[in-house]
């Protein structure tokens, strides 16, 4: 991204991430302290924060994108030196996941929708869960597969005309924006059905054992009837 689009993503997603969905991915993942933690895709780093404030032994941040990169440095960097324990920092994409049974909890939040071929994500899938110990859990979040076509206030998804559940791998724009902030952000993700998420998981060699479906405020200020996001507790085998 160019930092004008960084920029434009950061004040568009955070808040509607700290209220709905980031409370649900830290109480699958409890308590940090202790623990090897991965935020692969990790952005400006608004979920590590608080694990390593939290004591985690040791964090890797990865995101593909410099300018986030450099924003979750930014951030860490504010915390108490006493707290951040040991921190890395790597700009890369999947391909960078190299290093094998080594982490407690790796975390993967509203990543997998931006991969655009079958191939891609279950190599993705493969290398996260490899990347943990033995017992270690991936907590996956994604925008619900089963619920594209609800209008939330904070996102709504642009689809093609001949869209269906079924068509996997169909790319749509996601339009972004705060209630009440002019402010909004374009990205393009690729619709993968639940299965398709459950199964590449699965032949990664990880089982999923909890699932979290959370909504999000829609358009006009009430609830929209489905789901804004799903969360998934993957277990390595």
């Amino acid at each position: 991204m160019k930092p004008s689009d960084v920029e434009n993503y950061i004040a568009a997603v955070s808040e509607s991430r700290i209220q709905h969905l980031h409370p649900k991915i830290f109480e699958l993942i409890g308590d940090a302290a202790g623990l090897d933690v991965l935020d692969f895709g990790c952005g400006e780093g608004l979920l590590s924060l608080p694990l390593i404030a939290g004591g985690c032994r040791s964090a890797t941040l990865i995101d593909a994108d410099e300018q986030m990169v450099a924003e979750a440095k930014r951030r860490v960097a504010k915390l108490n030196a006493s707290a951040t324990g040991d921190v890395q920092f790597l700009q890369g994409s999947e391909e960078h996941l190299t290093r094998e049974d080594t982490f407690d909890v790796a975390i993967c939040s509203l990543v997998l929708m931006m991969i655009e071929d079958r191939g891609r994500l279950e190599a993705t899938c493969r290398r996260l869960v490899r990347s943990l110990k033995p017992g270690g859990r991936l907590v996956l979040a994604v925008t619900h597969p089963c619920f594209r076509e609800e209008k939330h206030g904070t996102f709504r998804n642009d689809l093609p005309a001949d869209f269906t559940y079924w068509k996997s791998g169909t790319g749509y724009d996601v339009k972004i924006r705060e209630p009440g902030r002019d402010t909004e952000a374009t990205l393009r993700d690729f619709h993968w059905t639940l299965s398709d998420l459950i199964n590449a998981a699965g032949k990664a060699g990880g089982a999923a054992t909890r699932a979290i479906e959370i909504g999000a405020v829609a358009e006009g200020g009430s609830f929209a009837d489905g789901p804004a996001y799903l969360v998934l507790e993957i277990v390595r085998r």
